[in-house]
């Protein structure tokens, strides 16, 4: 997750250095740098996901129901 969350950021950088120090316009910086970030996004986004999936709960759990009668939707189940 750090990796994602730092090239993130490294995109936002590359935008205020294409602004500030290389004087590139606005549109021009703001499409090569919104692509970046674009990219960069979903790999901080599906990061989080892996994130919170693996520290989630199970739904029983939660609940308190018996294990043995709940059935998650989007998981498979075997009978």
């Amino acid at each position: 997750m750090a990796v994602a969350a730092t090239m993130l950021l490294t995109s936002g950088l590359l935008f205020i250095a294409m602004r500030d120090i290389w004087g590139w316009r606005l549109l021009k910086s703001g499409v090569i740098a919104g692509a970046f970030i674009c990219i960069d996004s979903a790999f901080f986004l599906a990061s989080m996901f892996g994130l919170m999936e693996r520290k989630s709960m199970h739904v029983s759990d939660f609940f308190l129901l018996p294990k043995d009668r709940v059935i998650l939707i989007g998981r498979q189940a075997a009978i």
